[in-house]
């Protein structure tokens, strides 16, 4: 008795199944590896907390402004840092740095009264985010402090870690808004604003009593 071998229709359904099934597992792919970043961001912002705290303990003071804007050196001796941290982590997603807003009880440059340092987690929907006040439409804050530097990406940075404030910074007195050509500029401690649309407390008043959009 002689083997049937398979028929061209049944050739067909099999490799329209394995296609479907491969498409199932690309599709999950990005997920994974957003999940994955999102991880190794979660654990760079603790170990730049722990850094921090052991440099305070040090210096009684924590790093300059823009220590973390040398992220990815080889050199261990090369940043502020060493030896609290032997290298300084960037996102692993396009090695840009992760953001560092020392904080002032005065409303000064002053870094001895603690820190955020915010991320921009890919997935939105970590119960993590809502945790920790950063699902509105500003993330945690960053876009106030650092729009002029990174843009409107700013508003993304859904995450981070802080010591003696919160990480989402809410509504701090010092900074006002202003809407200017359609845009809501922020200016930080008592800088005066421009334009005569203004001031409004923050950025966030400034969108919702305003003609400016973002």
């Amino acid at each position: 008795m002689k083997n049937r071998g398979f028929t061209l229709i049944e050739f067909l359904i099999v490799i329209a199944i394995l296609s479907m099934l491969i498409m199932m597992a690309l599709s999950l792919v990005p997920r994974q590896l957003e999940k994955a970043r999102d991880g190794e961001r979660k654990s760079d912002l603790q170990k730049i907390k722990i850094a921090f705290e052991d440099y305070y303990n040090d210096n009684g003071c924590y790093p300059s402004a823009t220590v973390l804007q040398n992220c990815g050196g080889v050199s261990p001796s090369s940043h502020e840092l060493s030896p609290y941290l032997q290298q300084i982590p960037c996102d692993p997603r396009d090695d840009s740095y992760y953001l560092y807003l020392p904080f002032d009880n005065s409303g000064g440059a002053g870094t001895c009264d603690g820190f955020r340092v915010w991320a921009n987690l890919e997935k939105n929907d970590d119960s993590v985010i809502t945790d920790l006040k950063c699902d509105g439409a500003i993330g945690c804050g960053a876009f106030e402090y650092f729009a002029l530097e990174i843009g409107m990406i700013a508003v993304q940075y859904n995450y981070g870690v802080s010591e003696g404030v919160p990480v989402a910074t809410g509504n701090y007195a010092g900074s006002v808004a202003s809407c200017c050509s359609g845009v809501c500029n922020v200016y930080i401690f008592g800088i005066s604003s421009p334009c005569a649309d203004g001031p409004y407390v923050n950025w966030q008043a400034c969108i919702d009593n305003s003609v400016c959009t973002y």
